[in-house]
């Protein structure tokens, strides 16, 4: 839910438990790895937020992408726990 929005909105999490880490010692990317794999996907950093990130179209917001809210895994970055909410234009 955000605040300042209907709290009836579109709110789930991704899990998935069951992936293996490349590196065990190392199973989250940082924050700047995270950046690199939500952009071309076409998110954008919340301004004044920690962890929050925008669709380009302003619809979808991710409330939490924090490391580890991922996981390297041998095929790249996965999200594994992610907030998410759709945001709805103000009437």
């Amino acid at each position: 839910m955000l605040i300042g929005h209907p709290p009836d909105g579109l709110s789930f999490v991704i899990s998935q438990p069951w992936l293996e880490a490349a590196d065990n010692a190392q199973q989250f990317p940082h924050e700047e790895k995270i950046h690199e794999f939500l952009c071309p996907i076409g998110f954008r950093p919340l301004l004044r937020s920690l962890y929050g990130w925008q669709s380009q179209d302003e619809s979808l917001v991710i409330l939490d992408a924090k490391p580890d809210n991922f996981i390297e895994t041998a095929s790249g970055i996965l999200p594994i726990d992610l907030l998410l909410a759709e945001c709805q234009a103000a009437s």
